[in-house]
């Protein structure tokens, strides 16, 4: 491949991931969402559709919201000097992040096992 094919290769590869991106947020942002008005609809919409990408984004949430705040703690303390045990502060601070984690953990593990007994309720009902 000649420059001027791989220039163009490259800013299609660009603008595709652009729009998947774009599109990829939307639906996260209107799952996310989705979740807190009506979250077995939007669990059941996410396993019905087969949508993967969306899935693994909703459900991985606990793990990266406890994950993303962890780094940023750390962070934190590298950027300010710290060094040594954590204070009080951070302590709190990552208390409260594993609390919030493990809530929203339950509180999708609760919706999806009501998902799963309506869609095993209604495939008995078929047959």
């Amino acid at each position: 491949m000649n420059l001027k094919n791989r220039k163009k290769l490259a800013e299609k590869l660009a603008k595709y991931g652009l729009l998947l991106g774009i599109k990829e947020s939307y639906l996260l942002c209107r799952n996310l969402l989705g979740l807190t008005n009506h979250p077995f609809k939007t669990i059941r919409e996410i396993v019905e559709d087969q949508d993967y990408s969306q899935a693994a984004l909703v459900f991985g949430l606990p793990f990266n919201l406890l994950m993303f705040g962890s780094l940023t703690l750390f962070a934190a303390r590298i950027l300010s000097g710290k060094s040594g045990s954590l204070g009080w502060l951070a302590q709190l601070l990552l208390f409260l992040l594993g609390l919030l984690s493990l809530l929203v953990f339950m509180y999708l593990v609760y919706w999806g096992w009501q998902v799963w007994k309506w869609r095993r309720q209604n495939e008995k009902s078929i047959s």
